[in-house]
């Protein structure tokens, strides 16, 4: 009985426990509901509705995401655990990635009413996690199982990838051949990253988001595991690491290659073994193109299409057809997995070769070839290592720039994570000192190599003597039919300068840091033109001597015995036709090889890495060679014009004589007109026939032979170019401006020279100095015959160029050789525009006074202060002077002439 008693006490007092359990939590749930009575009581009528709603929504979204999570797993039968597969590895990938796939896109579908309800307390947002948590155990999982991939790179005739072409190949062929098996595990390992990282992005999207943007930590796991073999065969060959996979690979089938490059590993080969094996699994092996281009890119765009197509979908079989929130859950993932195609799916290439930059610096940075002993520093035997280091960088960085721009994108279309690192910003302009020290070594490079192109034809020139022999020498070559000296359209000395600028300005493009590229342009490229334009100031001053050489001596003579005449024109010192030929020749190609140089510094480059400083600069440098070119040009055109023509040629005497031969109202006229030889060293005015038919003035003779050889040699190198570029009146622009450029010397030389002798004939016309008040129409027309000779030897002018002073002065000589009832038609006319109170004249510009007789006409003075008294009378003048065809003359220099002639 104790123990029946016992038992009953104890039942008893777990029951009045229970009790009093019941009681407390009776207690605690009357309070909850009168607090919860007591804050709805607090809440406006508008307030409870909007609760009740979110309530009623939150109700549908918990119903609507119930149901999508049913269907789900009655279609993939996971509610009766028959999802498992008793087939292959790669068929039981497949089943797993279209179960986390279609799992990924319920989610995609109700995240946008996930993240309007985002609040722990909602039964859909706890239902929404536990759904994600779900999703991220079935990705890890399903994602391990990817892995079969990388396995199947090592099967079969894939097994030497990437070491052949045929491999790389085989590759492709796997991944865009429906059926493979290595085509379903690639297509499952695309399709596995991109929904998951919509869905990771969704997760952290914010209101109002426009750039859809993934971590920078992201990658692309395909091109990551068909770059992990490259990467194992690179451990092998340059670090000396034995991965499992190189390791059997080996030793199953040893390679010559490999093993040699084993035996010549050493240090200062590094960057070019390195390099060079990057370059030919891009290129040779076929890995960028076979693999990345025709495989894995066209793979992963057909997995986008069809994802962004199932997306679609899903706005057609939702439920809830009256859920606005619901409709833009579609759109929205669209939109998103569209821009995460454009920014980041499309370029597997370019991410490709990232990676593969990423390979190269590793290996450098791993044996420190910048910091070795035996590549830099003290202990380094032989410079030339480090330099051949520092253009393997430069080569690589070249060959990915245009790798980049075979792919249609440029570093200016990617991301900027995507673009491959740049091995100059990594290990050249990184290092300060090695920096510095490697620009010394290209200015100094360039400087020597400058130097000795320019004092090759310079060094010997060292007196009169021998400037006077190099003279005949050029002569002698002439003669022999050896003119390759003289038949260039410019000197060594500025092609290989532009050859050396070209390579310069494409090594400061190379570098994206402005700081570098402002340094290499400060220490390298501006020295180099300074240096330049000192070679070509000494080679203009070579040639201005050699064009004004006097023989040091009568005596003078070659080592054959040829005698100095072959250098100076007989009985005269006047150079030699060839002499002067050659010179003009060598002036124009001088001139045209500094002009095309400064064209390349003025031009803009087109690398996106320039900057305006660097532009800037360059440009500065540009107009100093182009003011050298101008320099240039006038100091030719003074040695000719100056000395040769004026003081050897005889111009000068010409020049004094003019004005009497203007001003002298009755000329002597010889029986016989003179010409040839004998006419030499006659200094009075040359008329024939009666003064019908006039010939050149005899001290005008040497002056006109100069000047004649002289534009001929220009028009030689004008030929040649048009020839060249086969330039004639229908070709098009883009044809001719090449052509510009080539004969930009001697076109500059012909104008000059035109110029020059063009002022010197209107100093004559105008006369400035006040040395020929009057001016005769017997003279005038000798004068307008020497003028038109020289004017002949010249280029018509262009319709739309300015009249120089050539052609003001035809336009002078014609103005003062008209007929006196011309002349004095145009002086009336003129004083009638001044003279309103002037009488009325007859057509032969004579007056009727009081009686009725006529007078004389009036030779009283124009001047040119009373047209400037109004704009009308100058607009009147300068309209006569059009139409008589004498607008090329200025309103004062018009009324000169007709002030003078008599």
């Amino acid at each position: 009985m104790s123990s029946l008693q016992y038992n009953i006490e104890a039942e008893l007092s777990s029951a009045k426990n229970r009790l009093e359990n019941l009681q407390k939590q009776h207690q605690q749930q009357n309070t909850v509901e009168s607090s919860s009575s007591n804050n709805t009581e607090s809440l406006t009528p508008t307030q409870q509705l909007y609760q009740r709603a979110l309530k009623a929504k939150d109700d549908m979204e918990y119903i609507t995401l119930n149901q999508s999570l049913i269907e789900f797993m009655s279609s993939s039968n996971v509610a009766n655990g028959s999802n498992q597969s008793d087939g292959s590895d790669v068929e039981e990938l497949i089943k797993a990635t279209e179960m986390c796939t279609a799992l990924g896109l319920l989610l995609i579908q109700h995240s946008y009413n996930h993240q309007q309800l985002n609040n722990e307390g909602r039964k859909s947002t706890k239902l929404y996690n536990e759904t994600l948590k779900w999703y991220t155990n079935l990705y890890n999982t399903t994602r391990t199982k990817a892995q079969i991939f990388a396995a199947q790179l090592y099967k079969s005739s894939s097994s030497e990838y990437p070491s052949t072409e045929q491999s790389s190949t085989v590759i492709n062929e796997a991944l865009v051949t429906s059926g493979s098996s290595l085509n379903g595990s690639g297509k499952c390992l695309v399709e596995l990253q991109i929904v998951h990282d919509i869905i990771m992005h969704l997760q952290s999207d914010t209101q109002g988001q426009q750039r859809v943007e993934l971590p920078t930590t992201w990658r692309l796991d395909i091109v990551d595991e068909l770059c992990k073999p490259i990467a194992n065969r690179i451990k092998f060959l340059f670090l000396n690491e034995e991965t499992g996979i190189m390791s059997s690979s080996s030793g199953q089938q040893p390679q010559a290659g490999n093993a040699q490059q084993q035996q010549q590993s050493k240090i200062e080969r590094l960057p070019e073994w390195t390099f060079r094996y990057l370059r030919e699994v891009i290129d040779n092996h076929g890995v960028l193109s076979f693999v990345m281009e025709d495989g894995v890119q066209p793979l992963i765009d057909t997995v986008v299409n069809t994802l962004i197509q199932r997306i679609l979908l899903l706005s057609t079989t939702d439920t809830v057809d009256d859920m606005d929130d619901n409709q833009q859950t579609p759109t929205k993932a669209h939109e998103i997995i569209q821009q995460l195609k454009d920014q980041y799916y499309s370029h597997s290439t370019t991410y490709f070769l990232r990676e593969t930059s990423r390979m190269a610096r590793h290996v450098i940075r791993s044996k420190s070839f910048f910091q070795h002993p035996d590549v830099v520093g003290s202990e380094c035997q032989d410079r030339s290592i480090v330099l051949k280091g520092i253009e393997q960088l430069f080569l690589f960085d070249t060959f990915m720039e245009d790798k980049m721009k075979d792919t249609g994108v440029g570093y200016s279309g990617v991301n900027m994570s995507f673009l491959p690192i740049r091995m100059l910003d990594t290990f050249l302009s990184s290092n300060e000192s090695l920096f510095r020290w490697w620009l010394d070594e290209e200015r100094d490079g360039i400087i020597a190599t400058l130097h000795e192109c320019g004092s090759s034809s310079l060094a010997s020139y060292q007196n009169d003597e021998d400037i006077f022999t190099s003279s005949m020498d050029i002569v002698d070559k002439e003669e022999e039919g050896d003119s390759s000296s003289v038949d260039r359209l410019y000197p060594p000395i500025s092609e290989l300068f532009i050859a050396l600028l070209h390579s310069a300005r494409s090594k400061s493009n190379m570098f994206m840091s402005n700081h570098s590229r402002q340094m290499y342009i400060g220490n390298v490229i501006a020295q180099a033109c300074s240096v330049y334009l000192d070679l070509v100031h000494a080679e203009a001053t070579h040639l201005r001597k050699q064009l004004l050489a006097r023989p040091p001596s009568t005596s003078s003579s070659t080592s054959t015995g040829v005698p100095s005449v072959n250098v100076l024109r007989s009985t005269t010192n006047l150079p030699s036709d060839k002499l002067l030929t050659c010179n003009t020749m060598e002036w124009s190609a001088l001139i045209t090889g500094t002009h095309l140089a400064s064209q390349l510094l003025l031009q803009p480059s087109s690398s996106s890495t320039d900057t305006l400083d660097d532009n800037n600069i360059l440009e500065k440098v540009g107009v100093s060679m182009q003011h050298l070119c101008k320099a240039m040009v006038d100091d030719y055109t003074s040695a000719l014009v100056e000395t040769i023509i004026m003081e050897r040629a005889k111009l000068a005497t010409y020049m004094m004589r003019a004005p009497f031969l203007l001003s002298d109202p009755l000329p002597d006229l010889p029986e016989l007109p003179l010409s040839g030889p004998e006419r030499r060293g006659q200094r009075n005015k040359d008329t024939s026939n009666g003064s019908k038919i006039l010939a050149l003035s005899p001290d005008l003779n040497d002056s006109m032979h100069v000047v004649s050889v002289s534009i001929k040699a220009c028009n030689e190198v004008k030929v040649k170019v048009g020839s060249m570029f086969q330039v004639d009146d229908s070709s098009t622009s883009g044809e001719v401006e090449p052509s510009i450029m080539l004969y930009h010397g001697c076109q500059s030389i012909h104008d000059a020279i035109k110029y020059a002798i063009g002022q010197k004939l209107l100093d004559i016309a105008l006369d400035p100095q006040g040395m020929c008040p009057e001016i005769y129409q017997s003279g005038a027309q000798q004068f307008q015959h020497d003028v038109k000779a020289f004017n002949r030897l010249f280029n018509t002018r262009q319709p739309d160029q300015q009249p120089g002073p050539m052609e003001r002065v035809v336009t002078s000589a014609r103005l003062m050789s008209l007929e006196s009832s011309q002349i004095q038609s145009l002086r009336e006319t003129f004083r009638s525009l001044v003279d309103a109170d002037s009488p009325i004249r007859n057509l032969f510009g004579r007056t009727v006074d009081e009686s009725g007789e006529m007078n004389e006409p009036s030779n009283s003075r124009l001047d040119v202060d009373d047209f400037y008294e109004d704009q009308r009378l100058i607009d009147e003048a300068g309209n006569m002077l059009e139409a008589k065809g004498f607008n090329d003359l200025a309103l004062e220099e018009a009324l000169s002439i007709l002030n003078r002639r008599l």
